[in-house]
């Protein structure tokens, strides 16, 4: 007696493009927010704002944070409300977080730090440059 194998069945998700939020004229809200909220340095903030791996939504004033391939395309966008009542965390719609958020380091270093957020990230980058430079003496 033969006996039927189950169906084999698989969900992928469509594919589709990436589309991301407006860029505000300003990052007031978003430097402010991951400032003084997060204390995230101000030079880390400029670092990141440069290497367009952060941005300001223009409607609504949300933190948006990047993820590039090795091309650089932007292929993961993070959304965080920088609005202290109303907290939340979303991922834009076709982000791949096979590309995540990250930060390079001093070039002679060979550690790899992993960090559940690219907050913590940031803060993890500060505690790297108080450790080097002599801010006791600063």
């Amino acid at each position: 007696m033969d006996i039927p194998q189950k169906a084999v069945v698989s969900y992928t998700k469509e594919i589709g493009q990436l589309i991301f939020p407006y860029r505000a004229p300003n990052f007031r809200r978003v430097a402010w927010y991951l400032s003084q909220v997060r204390g995230i340095a101000p030079e880390i903030m400029s670092l990141l704002m440069h290497e367009h791996k952060l941005y300001q939504q223009d409607k609504t004033g949300n933190c948006l944070i990047f993820g590039y391939d090795k091309e650089g395309d932007a292929r993961c966008c993070l959304i965080r409300s920088t609005t202290l009542n109303k907290p939340f965390k979303l991922d834009r719609e076709y982000s791949d977080k096979s590309y995540p958020f990250y930060l390079c380091g001093y070039p002679d270093s060979k550690r790899v730090y992993v960090c559940k957020s690219p907050i913590d990230a940031a803060n993890r980058v500060l505690i790297e440059i108080i450790q080097r430079e002599d801010w006791k003496t600063a």
